[in-house]
């Protein structure tokens, strides 16, 4: 059997602000699972979640966690707009693919791909 990713987890200092900035930029709905260091998401075959960690946290630039999205061009707009940093505007790659990312609040590579 290959293995499969099953779950993405942010550790942050402050879940609430990041985990609202993913909830309303990439509109995720409500969270699947609630608890009071943990926000989560079951997003078809995978868990996406953010756990409030009281450690310094520094970002990774090495790892970048990619959604697709509908209308990468107003998803990446948004994101902006709520306090991202422009990684990479929304491009046309030679294969076909749109895609485009931005530093997350807490300084994370969040990618986006048109769907």
């Amino acid at each position: 059997m290959q293995p499969t990713i099953n779950t993405v987890i942010l550790f942050t200092n402050n879940m609430i602000r990041l985990h609202q900035f993913y909830q309303q930029g990439l509109e995720l709905g409500e969270a699947t699972y609630k608890k009071r260091n943990h926000i989560g998401y079951q997003l078809e075959n995978h868990y996406f979640g953010f756990d409030e960690v009281s450690e310094k946290i520094v970002p990774t630039t090495s790892i970048t966690v990619w959604f697709k999205v509908l209308d990468i061009y107003d998803t990446f707009d948004k994101l902006v707009t709520m306090g991202a940093r422009e990684k990479m505007k929304p491009t046309k790659k030679q294969w076909g693919a749109v895609i485009a990312a931005v530093y997350d609040l807490d300084g994370n590579v969040l990618g986006l791909e048109q769907g």
